[in-house]
């Protein structure tokens, strides 16, 4: 059963949290991360292997064949997407080296994925971090919920004074899902929270 749950509201666009997996989201453009390569046992775990598995895996196979490297914020956007894949479009983004990941990585990619979003006058978008999938624990990732949180609220903001100088047309983006597992659902529902009411104090 996917679990659900509307974190705030932030700039007119509803921020959510799911736990469910980029195949499964239902929005306009879902976007995933990759890195250069799993840590342990090398494989895809969780949701990007049900990504992967429900795209016949095109991800790894593009991975292997250096058609995507996973490097540091490298894209991939995919809109022809088999009927096993629920949003209309796929980006996927890279990580580059586990090795050498911080929260700030992440927090770039989650910033990249809502400008994409915005840019391609998505209506709906969802982003998942991927890093559990990819062999992290969860004490190797703390502070990463805050910082992506804060990413996109910044990002959002940036667009809008992009707009404001009439150089861009506003952006349709009216919903943002932030996937995550169903162990760490609470939590990090708690540390979006209190990152999106300490911006909307501030702001």
């Amino acid at each position: 059963m996917t679990l659900r749950r509307q974190i705030g509201i932030w700039r007119n666009i509803y921020i959510e949290l799911a736990t469910w997996n980029g195949a499964e989201a239902s929005v306009d453009l879902s976007c995933a991360c990759m890195f250069e390569r799993e840590i342990g046992d090398g494989v895809l775990a969780g949701g990007m292997q049900h990504l992967d598995a429900a795209l016949g895996g095109a991800l790894t196979g593009l991975r292997r064949s250096e058609a995507f490297r996973g490097d540091h914020l490298e894209t991939l956007l995919l809109d022809h997407l088999p009927s096993t894949v629920s949003p209309r479009a796929l980006l996927v983004i890279g990580l580059g080296n586990p090795d050498t990941w911080t929260p700030r990585v992440s927090a770039m990619a989650a910033s990249a994925a809502v400008r994409t979003a915005m840019q391609l006058r998505a209506t709906s978008g969802a982003f998942a971090p991927s890093l559990l999938d990819a062999g992290f624990d969860g004490a190797a990732v703390s502070g990463a919920a805050q910082a992506m949180m804060q990413a996109v609220l910044d990002a959002i903001g940036a667009y809008a004074k992009v707009v404001e100088s009439g150089l861009a047309s506003a952006h349709r983006l009216r919903r943002w899902v932030f996937g995550v597992g169903t162990p760490h659902y609470e939590r990090t529902a708690e540390q979006f929270h209190r990152v999106l009411s300490a911006s909307a104090q501030m702001d």
